[in-house]
């Protein structure tokens, strides 16, 4: 280009914010485009979830709580049998042992991963009880009481 382009700036950059990359581009009409990628120091990254509003856990009397920063957490008892349970049809395998990663139920005939298998079960009783409140889960009986619990946990001011 000849002559300098005539910036317009569509918000000011961050208080020590520095560019890390730099692209410039030229639209089908002959306009040029600068884009500027920053890292913006007073953005605090938030410990686990950036997107999502719900998390579920298996409860496994884990001792230290995390801040949450107001998000929403669902414990579910270690009793529950997120990796024995079909989460096709509802059939609960009698046993597994640790070293057995896929299984065929035995109601259905479908192939499970284990962990997959018990991920999408832990999150159906999650927004189950997301959605109606606790013991709103499967009538499922589990050793410690309720299969899942709805707790608030505080605001962590920065």
């Amino acid at each position: 280009m000849a002559e300098p382009l005539d910036i317009v700036w569509s918000r000011p950059l961050p208080e020590g914010a520095s560019p890390s990359t730099v692209t410039v581009s030229q639209d089908a009409a002959g306009r040029w485009y600068v884009s500027l990628l920053v890292e913006d120091p007073t953005i605090q990254p938030l410990r686990l979830v950036r997107e999502h509003q719900t998390i579920v856990i298996e409860d496994l009397s884990v001792r230290n709580k995390a801040a949450w920063y107001g998000r929403e957490v669902i414990a579910v008892d270690r009793f529950f049998p997120s990796s024995k349970l079909c989460s096709t049809c509802g059939a609960v395998r009698s046993g597994m042992p640790p070293h057995v990663r896929v299984w065929t139920c035995g109601g259905c005939g479908t192939a499970h991963d284990r962990d997959v298998n018990a991920a999408r079960n832990l999150l159906a009783v999650g927004l189950t009880v997301s959605v109606g409140g606790a013991g709103v889960g499967p009538q499922r009986s589990t050793p410690g009481g309720q299969s899942a619990t709805k707790r608030r946990t505080p605001r962590r001011e920065p």
